[in-house]
């Protein structure tokens, strides 16, 4: 169930908030998820990024606003990042396939129903650097934001956080969440020998840990696709 209500009171702030062409809701057929998604249309992207507008497709959740917020976009471009006058991938901007709509089906109406659209897009995910353990609701006008503001400077933003993680660990927290983040960071920077050298140190200590376990299977394919299968 979505709180559609909440929902409408968001998308007036963010009409207001953010610099685009206009902002379509796409409706399901699911009375209990009578929103499958928001098209925010030609959303200007910070300076550095290429290309210089896009439009956005915002799935929203089962149960929005009671229990989850958005936390991702499909885009039909690869955003990439001027650094130094080069191009380069923005981190978190993936290849969207059928794999990735398998396991966001359960949660989203619009895979649902429109899965065969979203192929071949990509997804852009912001999450917050910290996850309260109660829920907290992030309206959609915030999300947009944050994501505009990580977009300003993706590259370093992911290089800072990996900073962040190296001093957790350096203080002795080398929980398994902690060395699966500084994994996935280095996997977002494409840097992924160091993703994997990092798991297997996680491994060493936590053999048995599923989520690293997962990890290092999905690194090593990517190092050696016709390697392990």
């Amino acid at each position: 169930m979505q709180c559609v209500a909440a929902l409408k009171e968001e998308l007036l702030l963010l009409k207001d908030q953010v610099d685009c062409s206009n902002v379509i809701i796409v409706p399901s057929s699911e009375s209990w998820n009578p929103i499958a998604a928001v098209v925010i249309k030609s959303l200007m992207m910070p300076a550095t990024i290429i290309p210089s507008k896009v439009d956005i497709r915002i799935p929203v959740p089962n149960l929005y606003a009671f229990a989850v917020s958005c936390n991702a976009g499909f885009i039909w471009t690869e955003l990439r990042e001027c650094i130094n006058e080069s191009p380069v991938p923005v981190p978190f901007c993936t290849p969207v396939d059928t794999k990735i709509l398998d396991i966001q089906q359960p949660y989203y109406v619009d895979v649902r129903e429109n899965r065969s659209a979203l192929l071949g897009s990509f997804s852009i995910c912001v999450t917050p650097e910290v996850t309260s353990h109660r829920f907290a609701h992030t309206p959609l006008q915030d999300l947009v934001r944050h994501l505009l503001g990580y977009l300003e400077s993706p590259t370093a933003a992911v290089r800072m956080e990996i900073e962040k993680s190296q001093e957790v660990l350096r203080r002795n927290d080398c929980g398994p969440s902690t060395l699966l983040r500084l994994a996935h960071l280095y996997e977002g920077i494409r840097e992924y020998a160091a993703a994997l050298t990092v798991v297997e140190e996680g491994l060493r200590m936590y053999p048995a840990a599923p989520w690293l376990l997962r990890k290092h299977r999905h690194l090593k394919i990517i190092l050696d696709p016709h390697g392990l299968r």
